[in-house]
């Protein structure tokens, strides 16, 4: 894919993809906001050239229905602070008029099962607020949805700088050693085929995230209600017996994901 850099944006309408999947309360207040802070080199660099920036992105897991708390409100306001300029934000992502405005940020696509399912229509109505593409939201590139395939069928692509510099990263051509790698995630379904390429080049695969839990439970730890893939027991049994794969030999306990939570470790 070409990189953001190579192409002329210049007057253009550019719809954007980033990854503003941040964890929220249960209010829907932003708990930390690292990501949309990686967004900005991207942004500010098409604000400078672009005639308008259309941004879309999920957030959580509302499983194509409306949630109050999942909205992109607070997205906004919190972009809003850093980047220095007002941003519209839409109360859909698709069957929307865009305003004349430099910044506007769509509603969380996952509102709509179409997205997951990267139906091509969806996509095609989200590649008409756009006169080109530009993908920076590198968590999940590696996804067959609407914002992230089914539009680069209708509008001309490019990489944005987070996904630039994530790819220059995996080069480990010249590495030096010892070489540990870090990996998190929710899904060892998903992580898997990663992990299988990683491993003859590591030394060590640190594994964090959600997707430790179905390590845990394949070798009969309890894990509560975390979430695990009881599918992926045997895979996680057999990765285990990698002498390069690491897990976390502690976790934090807790009744909800809120910094007033009460947890112990």
């Amino acid at each position: 894919m070409r990189s953001l850099t190579q192409v002329n944006i210049s007057g253009l309408r550019v719809l954007l993809r980033v990854d503003y999947n941040v964890p929220v309360d249960k209010k829907g207040d932003i708990i930390d906001d690292f990501k949309i802070k990686q967004s900005l080199p991207t942004l500010r660099y098409i604000l400078k050239r672009a005639k308008q920036v259309v941004i879309m992105s999920h957030l959580g897991r509302p499983k194509g229905t409306v949630v109050k708390k999942l909205r992109m409100d607070q997205i906004a306001l919190r972009l809003m602070k850093h980047i220095g300029k007002n941003v519209i934000k839409l109360d859909d992502c698709v069957d929307v008029i865009i305003p004349d405005e430099k910044i506007v940020l769509l509603e969380n696509l996952r509102f709509h099962n179409e997205e997951k399912e990267n139906n091509l229509i969806f996509a095609k109505k989200l590649s008409s607020y756009g006169d080109i593409y530009v993908n920076d939201a590198f968590a999940v590139s590696h996804r067959e949805h609407a914002s992230v395939v089914g539009v680069t069928k209708f509008l001309p692509s490019c990489a944005g700088f987070l996904i630039q510099k994530e790819v220059e990263n995996l080069n480990f051509s010249n590495v030096e050693r010892p070489f540990v790698v870090i990996m998190g995630g929710s899904k060892l379904s998903t992580k898997f085929p990663v992990i299988n390429a990683l491993l003859p080049k590591v030394d060590n695969l640190l594994l964090g995230g959600a997707m430790i839990f179905t390590f845990y439970k394949a070798d009969n730890l309890e894990i509560g209600d975390s979430l695990c893939e009881d599918d992926q027991l045997v895979t996680a049994a057999l990765l285990m017996n990698n002498e390069k794969i690491v897990l976390p030999q502690d976790v934090v306990v807790a009744s909800d994901v809120s910094q007033n939570s009460k947890s112990k470790t």
